[in-house]
């Protein structure tokens, strides 16, 4: 049976119980009663109703007609996937493009009914869809009827869940959890919920293995105005009991935090009398519809404090950095090796062997997110995942960008690559490689005055390719945690504007990138810390200080277009890089005569 013909039997025993129910069309989000990021396979309706497997999208489905809104980071990626199953694709933030409640307005008779999980949404964002619905006369209602049809779902998870000792952390879960309790009692709450994985992983020092490549575990936490908090993260129906490992229950009663079933949380809420602290923006519309009415203040401190890494963190990611580097350093020493000798590669074997790689590099746990190996016209999928279906061998000639990161103990890697297989880059793709270059240089030396957001800091990367008629859709960075998720808010670099200031102790990325459908894609990433750069009569300035250490492709630099400053920056980072790597005798004589061949000082024009 073809993937499609499988696509349109779903969607079908999907409408059936649409009929039976008496709904008009259903909206399916890509998330969890979290919000998170990345989510478990108990989750993935969307994806498996869809066979559209990104990260991000929203399936509507009404008993006529199907369609799918993703953004630009997967817009081929979508095409390729639901072309022959008779879900349209629409593509986000395009001119003329509608939004779901414009297209259920057009499609729909008024009175009728939309069925959502109310779980999968924020407070926010339901209440707007439901508004903008309710004023052309169509019903939004919460259900979860829905997961009856989907056959043989997978069952919630209960991986393994371990504290992140001190030595890593820096820091206390009960002096974090005595400064979120002391920020709601001077607004007047004296109970504040926490439902973000990353933020109770990181308020309790506890790291857990529920979702892929984020080390996180599904849980609530209740901090109480009395001293006492409560994680709901036991589990009867997965058999997780926390208390029963002796190094947690020790750790938590430290900490004065008790263990509940994740499954109380509901009734709990709904029979404590207290003045409630969360953050209305990352908790989901159903237990916003509970707390709403005993809210006092609707946002929490526990994101931006996360995203403030102590002095022990910075220390100890840059020690994951280095590790990162070393096993980069191995798998394109491999590459180039295996090039040589006329072995044959591939996307899938390359991104393999990397992943192999960093595995083996002290203090590893995971990977932080799914390895991109994008050769040629793959390249420009901006989050391409290589299958054994799409998976193609590498040659000489083309770009093959590779994005990948690893979890450690140490902390969470992020960091991306883009390099000419065969040395010999054409003059377009030298232009086009350098254009991005000139702009991840920029956003690296420029400094900036205390209080400067992302949006003001994003033409910086964009404005070579500005100056050549180019751009990219995506964002040019975002935040990262600590042994967490490689996506952290609430930092970014983007156009879009969040108003948060970028604060000394963020991570965050530098990647800009350029993407040419048919033939190819250019990114080049580092991460990046906020630090102090000086103090002067205009004010306090910061810089960004990179942290990622991976030589660029000399072999794909126009150094004609670099001005001075940029080719001794370069010279500079890729001085650094060698000394750096090749000190932790950690490589073998080929691979750091081959590091040492890479980061060869380019020479002014």
């Amino acid at each position: 049976m073809s993937n499609n013909t499988t696509i349109k039997e779903r969607i079908g025993a999907f409408r059936e119980w649409m009929r039976q129910e008496g709904v008009s069309a259903a909206i399916v989000n890509t998330a969890d009663p979290h919000l998170c990021e990345y989510i478990a396979d108990h989750w993935k309706l969307r994806e498996w109703l869809s066979g559209f497997t990104g990260s991000a999208g929203t399936l509507v489905v009404a008993e006529t007609w199907a369609g799918l809104w993703t953004d630009s980071r997967y817009f081929i990626q979508a095409a390729q996937q639901l072309e022959g199953t008779g879900i349209d694709l629409y593509k986000e933030g395009l001119t003329g493009v509608p939004s779901i409640p414009a297209t259920l307005t057009q499609k729909l008779p008024q009175g009728c009914k939309v069925a959502t999980d109310a779980r999968l949404f924020t407070a926010t964002r339901f209440k707007q869809l439901a508004c903008q619905l309710k004023e052309n006369g169509i019903d939004l209602f919460h259900s979860t009827g829905f997961y009856r049809t989907w056959a043989n779902r997978p069952a919630m998870p209960s991986g393994n869940i371990f504290v992140h000792e001190l030595e890593y952390a820096g820091e206390t879960a009960s002096d974090k959890i005595k400064a979120i309790r002391q920020y709601a009692e001077e607004k007047g709450a004296n109970a504040t919920l926490i439902s973000g994985l990353d933020e109770i992983a990181w308020v309790l020092n506890l790291r857990g293995g529920d979702i892929s490549y984020n080390p996180v575990f599904y849980a609530y936490l209740v901090i109480s105005g009395n001293g006492t908090s409560t994680l709901y993260a036991n589990n009867s129906e997965t058999g997780r009991n926390l208390g029963k490992d002796e190094r947690i229950a020790s750790h938590l009663k430290e900490s004065n935090v008790r263990l509940k079933d994740y499954n109380d949380l509901m009734d709990d809420l709904a029979a404590m009398q207290a003045d409630w602290c969360y953050d209305v923006n990352y908790t989901n519309a159903d237990i916003d519809t509970l707390l709403s009415p005993k809210c006092k203040v609707s946002t929490t401190p526990t994101m931006v404090l996360k995203s403030i890494k102590n002095p022990t963190q910075i220390k100890r990611l840059q020690e994951a950095q280095t590790a990162d580097g070393i096993a980069m350093v191995k798998a394109f020493c491999w590459l180039d090796q295996q090039m040589a000798n006329g072995k044959k590669v591939t996307e899938l074997s390359f991104a393999n062997h990397l992943d192999k790689c960093r595995s083996e590099q002290d203090l590893y746990y995971s990977l932080s997110f799914n390895t991109i190996s994008g050769f040629a016209h793959h390249g420009a999928i901006v989050h391409y995942g290589v299958t054994p279906e799409t998976d193609i061998e590498l040659h000489n000639g083309n770009f093959l960008l590779v994005d990948s990161g690893g979890n450690y103990l140490t902390g969470t890697t992020d960091i991306t690559r883009t390099v000419i297989l065969g040395g010999k880059a054409t003059l377009v793709q030298k232009k086009d490689y350098t254009l991005v270059l000139k702009g991840h240089i920029a956003l690296a030396t420029t400094p900036f005055p205390e209080g400067t957001t992302g949006a003001q800091l994003d033409t910086l990367a964009r404005q070579f390719l500005w100056k050549n008629a180019k751009d990219y859709g995506h964002g040019t960075g975002h935040g990262i945690g600590h042994f967490l998720c490689v996506h952290e808010g609430p930092q970014r670099i983007s156009a879009r504007n969040n108003n948060v200031p970028l604060k000394c102790g963020m991570f965050i990325s530098n990647e800009p990138g350029l993407y040419i459908e048919g033939q190819y894609g250019i990114r080049i990433e580092n991460m990046v810390c906020v630090k102090n750069c000086c103090e002067t009569q205009f004010g306090k300035f910061f810089e960004l200080a990179t942290m990622s250490f991976f030589p660029f492709d000399t072999d794909a630099i126009d150094a004609n277009m670099l001005t001075a400053e940029e080719i001794g920056w370069i010279n500079s980072y890729h001085q650094q890089t060698f000394e750096l790597l090749a000190a932790t005798n950690r490589l073998n004589t080929e691979e750091k005569e081959w590091l040492r061949n890479k980061t060869r000082q380019i020479m002014l024009p």
